[in-house]
């Protein structure tokens, strides 16, 4: 057995070798399993133990490559099960067992290593968002985690491309109708009391909204301008943290494509 397979393998029994979503019993047949991206590849390949879960042949095949409304809960939980231990756990897990969990704990790098390579992460992600897809990543993940958002710097990239006077000045008009475009259609703030949650969405809008414009700063005009083309027929339309999420990843791929 590989070292994807094993992982494979692992998950499952951090699931009890039920699926995740309908309860079904899966211990028995190997076959009937699947290691299901709760945040799909389709929007971003991130094979991290606290996006996968078990899933049986018919849930996988009804959630596709959905993002479902219920993601963060699912990666919270993925994220607790892989890396924590409970007191109630402790008394029903034997000595083996926690010992092969403590080693897997100290070493989660390497194997979250291993499984990027077996899912080919890096190569999608490089393919969709360009070179510094990371930044993409630790923003997703500190959404999916619930987590203070920190993330890596961008480097601004000198643009190769030389352009006249007369198209700089247009390509800067393209740059600055997009910042004005972007803030015109954030959520207006209303007189009545703003809950927790809408305060929460309020954040993740803004956080990926900076990076977008860091993105944007730091493409060339001519890709700007592309891009303006794309954002105007995609206007901003959420309510929920899944669609915040979703969005943002097709302006970033939007954009890198341009």
């Amino acid at each position: 057995m590989d070292l994807a397979s094993g992982l494979k393998k692992l998950i499952a029994s951090r699931d009890n070798f039920r699926c995740r979503r309908c309860g079904i019993e899966l211990k028995q047949d190997a076959f009937e399993r699947n290691i299901d991206h709760i945040i799909p590849r389709d929007l971003i390949a991130i094979s991290e133990l606290w996006n996968l879960e078990l899933l049986c042949i018919n849930c996988n095949e009804q959630k596709g490559s959905k993002l479902t409304s219920d993601f963060q809960e699912r990666c919270i939980r993925a994220m607790r099960k892989s890396f924590s231990l409970k007191k109630e756990e402790l008394k029903n897990q034997n000595y083996l067992d926690l010992a092969l969990k403590a080693i897997f704990v100290q070493h989660h790098d390497y194997y979250h290593t291993a499984l990027k390579e077996h899912y080919q992460d890096n190569y999608i992600n490089k393919q969709k968002f360009g070179s510094d897809y990371r930044v993409i990543i630790d923003l997703v993940r500190n959404l999916a985690l619930k987590q203070e958002f920190k993330v890596s710097n961008v480097k601004k990239k000198k643009p190769i491309e030389k352009f006249s006077d007369k198209i700089k000045k247009e390509a800067s008009k393209a740059l600055k109708s997009i910042k004005k475009l972007i803030k015109s259609e954030e959520p207006k703030r209303e007189e009545k009391i703003i809950t927790a949650e809408q305060k929460l969405l309020l954040q993740y809008h803004k956080k990926f909204e900076s990076l977008l414009l860091s993105f944007i700063d730091r493409e060339s005009k001519y890709k700007a301008i592309n891009f303006i083309g794309w954002w105007s027929n995609n206007p901003i339309e959420f309510f929920n943290v899944d669609e915040i999420l979703y969005y943002y990843l097709q302006c970033f791929e939007a954009l890198h494509n341009s």
